[in-house]
């Protein structure tokens, strides 16, 4: 206390005069042999008692607190009037203990921004905490996964994922410790800028922004924070004008602390010139538009950095980007499928020479637009709409189906798919929108979706279910399902109680979403898959074509009983009884055809139809009566009927559907007293005695033989051996 009263003496002294050549060296003998020998907690506790001045370049006596420490003469930084340095014989590590800024520090502040927000960085005990969240979050592809959902969320139409191998300089640097910053690292951008809410909300634990806005795909859990798996020090660049980074360790910002682990900055040009090797991580890649786009900087982290890390001992190198790179590249189609804004994904691997040397490209592109795209907006403006609602507010229903061509794109292969997308949001049934309001929690959306390949179908080990995105969950149904479930802790499945007896708000949730929103849109979906099948080239279509659009389509309707999960065998008994309570038109019927033709199984695979002949019939029960208690349909046994004796009942009018026995099956699963029946010789007989009433479809008539349906005695002779007993 007595060498810092002499000092305070001499500062009252020559306050704002220039030290004397004494009273300097007195001042320099006091701070360098003597307190400069005390031990560092020693003057770091002087520091919170006292306010040390210290000698500038000046020769003035100024409190250290006002004082800047030039320690990198590399920043070519123009003098400010409000910038006074230490004397060059104080050494740093002894200024800055005592109260004085590093000049890098010094500078960077004025660069941070003063919004009551702007103390940037998540704000709880961090290392630990993340490193708690990683152990219950997958490492893998998963970690994009969470880069895409923040795009789609921000609207971006555009996400790139950039392997950036480049070593780059480690002079120009916002501290020393940044040089470990500076080499290899995965570079993720998409095409909309942060809000201030984005930026708020991504500095929080395992909640940001997105936590209360039921409208957005990454509303969940933990999200940003799996990029912990591969780096320390994430940072990102807004609109080319935000510059944020987090640094839970407190040790790549100089002015980060425990309080504000990481630092945001208002850049310019000064910034980036004085910082320069630091620009060219982010300004070196000249295909993004960084103005009006977001560019998140994930650097690997190496084995030295492993070893010091607090939050992760993994080593994230060249193999596990690969690694990363192929599993996500192996469900990107699928990532497309139900997003509302990204349409364009891009893998890039950049040479440590700075040159391109993979590239993959998945394009989401709406067929017949701007008509369906209209559709889509109009949905995604209601679910915009519906998360304002309080949850006992009914949502108004909403469908949309289109058919989205997504296509793969490499330097040397291009892959191309047309799929069937049927979204929807609510229920148009009031009681079912009245039970979604009563279970209704969360600010959870009644969202759902369905998905299939036009060309084919989906083999069991495909179909997935979504929550926006793929989640490692399968299923046996021949779709991709989407919905907004509620998921278990770590986002990897639907939420299912564990056994205690009462039923959870969530799985509450997840029974009512499947049975009153997912089963009816799974229900219109095959609705709207009927197009597929009717679409034919000025109304003709080949029958071998026309075959496998039936194919197609049969193998659409769910299997009841097939399904491993508890949801899954709800939701395809739902989806049944959905289609016959509400009676739908699924039952392809080839409609009346001309005397001189055969039926569609004994004609020639390359020989036109008239797709206007396929007629749908509805499914009903038996209450809806026709002439003669006749079924208003029937279908066949796997080889029970020869084509020439189908072909003659078709002839005769008699409605035979072409759906698979194993169809009729199912739907009678769902209601055993279907008005369909399967072809018999009873049944036969029963459909000609009911010839004579006039609203009957029998073309039986008692005319000359030749003019009628039955056309020869050889026709007439087969219909009586198959009907006799």
């Amino acid at each position: 206390q007595n060498f810092v009263k002499v000092l305070r003496h001499i500062f009252e002294e020559f306050r704002g005069k220039r030290l004397s050549e004494s009273a300097l060296d007195c001042v320099q003998v006091l701070l360098l042999q003597e307190i400069g020998k005390w031990s560092e907690d020693r003057r770091m506790k002087l520091r919170g008692e006292l306010e040390v001045p210290l000698p500038t370049n000046r020769e003035e006596l100024v409190l250290a607190s006002h004082l800047v420490y030039n320690n990198t003469p590399w920043m070519q930084i123009c003098p400010q009037q409000d910038t006074v340095y230490v004397h060059k014989n104080i050494p740093p590590s002894l200024a800055v203990e005592l109260g004085a800024k590093l000049l890098r520090e010094h500078f960077l502040q004025k660069f941070s921004s003063t919004l009551p927000w702007s103390h940037f960085g998540q704000h709880e005990k961090l290392t630990q905490r993340l490193k708690s969240i990683l152990e219950g979050y997958p490492c893998g592809e998963e970690i994009l996964k969470e880069l895409l959902q923040n795009a789609d969320d921000a609207k971006a139409t555009e996400l790139r994922i950039i392997y950036d191998k480049r070593n780059h300089k480690r002079k120009h640097l916002l501290s020393d410790k940044w040089a470990d910053l500076q080499g290899s690292a995965l570079c993720v951008f998409n095409n909309k800028p942060f809000s201030d809410d984005d930026i708020d909300g991504i500095q929080q634990l395992g909640r940001g922004s997105k936590q209360d806005d039921a409208s957005l795909t990454g509303q969940y859990g933990i999200g940003f924070n799996a990029v912990y798996h591969m780096t320390d020090c994430p940072s990102f660049l807004s609109n080319a004008e935000k510059f944020c980074v987090m640094d839970p360790h407190c040790k790549y910002i100089g002015m980060a602390t425990e309080q504000r682990p990481g630092a945001r900055f208002n850049v310019n040009r000064e910034f980036w010139e004085t910082f320069s090797d630091v620009s060219d991580c982010y300004r070196s890649f000249k295909h993004l538009q960084l103005k009006g786009g977001t560019l998140f900087r994930l650097p690997l982290r190496t084995k030295d950095m492993a070893d010091k890390s607090e939050i992760s001992g993994r080593v994230f190198d060249d193999a596990e980007v690969k690694k990363l790179f192929t599993a996500f590249r192996q469900s990107a189609t699928d990532m497309l499928l139900f997003l509302r804004h990204v349409r364009v994904v891009t893998l890039e691997i950049i040479s440590k020479h700075g040159r391109v040397s993979e590239r993959h490209e998945f394009r989401a592109e709406i067929q017949n637009a701007p008509a369906r795209e209209q559709e889509r907006v109009k949905l995604d403006e209601a679910i915009a709409n519906a998360k304002i609602y309080q949850s006992m507010d009914l949502v108004s229903y909403h469908f949309t189906s289109y058919t989205m061509t997504v296509t793969e794109k490499s330097e040397t292969n291009e892959h191309r798919e047309d799929w069937l997308i049927c979204q929807c949001l609510s229920t148009s049934d009031v009681h079912g929108q009245n039970e979604i309001a009563a279970k209704r929690k969360f600010k959870m959306l009644p969202v759902a979706g369905i998905a299939t390949p036009i060309n084919r179908n989906l083999r069991s080990s495909e179909s997935k279910v979504f929550c926006f995105l793929p989640l490692p969950v399968r299923s046996l149904l021949p779709v991709h399902i989407n919905g907004h479930f509620a998921l278990d802790p770590e986002r990897r499945g639907l939420w299912v109680d564990s056994g205690t007896g009462r039923c959870s708000d969530k799985q509450a949730w997840n029974d009512v979403l499947i049975r009153r929103v997912v089963a009816p849109a799974y229900a219109q979906c095959l609705v709207a898959a009927r197009r597929i099948v009717s679409t034919g080239h000025r109304g003709v279509v080949l029958n071998e074509a026309l075959e496998k659009r039936l194919e197609w389509f049969h193998a659409l309707i769910p299997n009841y009983g097939r399904d491993s999960g508890e949801y899954l065998d709800i939701l395809s008994q739902e989806t049944l009884s959905y289609i016959v309570e509400h009676e739908l038109a699924v039952l392809p019927l080839f409609g009346k055809l001309l005397p001189s033709e055969l039926s569609l199984i004994s004609r020639h695979a390359s020989e036109p139809f008239d797709i206007n002949r396929l007629k749908w019939l509805q499914v009903r029960t038996r209450p809806s009566l026709t002439p003669g208690n006749t079924a208003i349909a029937y279908v066949c046994e796997p080889q029970s009927l020869e084509p020439k004796m189908k072909s003659l009942l078709f002839r005769l009018g008699m409605p035979i559907v072409a759906t698979p026995h194993n169809v009729y099956e199912q739907l009678k699963s769902a209601n055993d007293d279907l008005n369909i029946d399967v072809v018999t010789p009873q049944q036969v007989v029963t459909f000609l005695l009911n010839y004579r009433n006039p609203d009957s479809v029998c073309n039986l008539k008692l005319d000359d033989l030749s003019s009628t349906s039955l056309q020869s005695v050889e026709n007439v002779e087969s219909l009586l051996k198959y009907i006799s007993p």
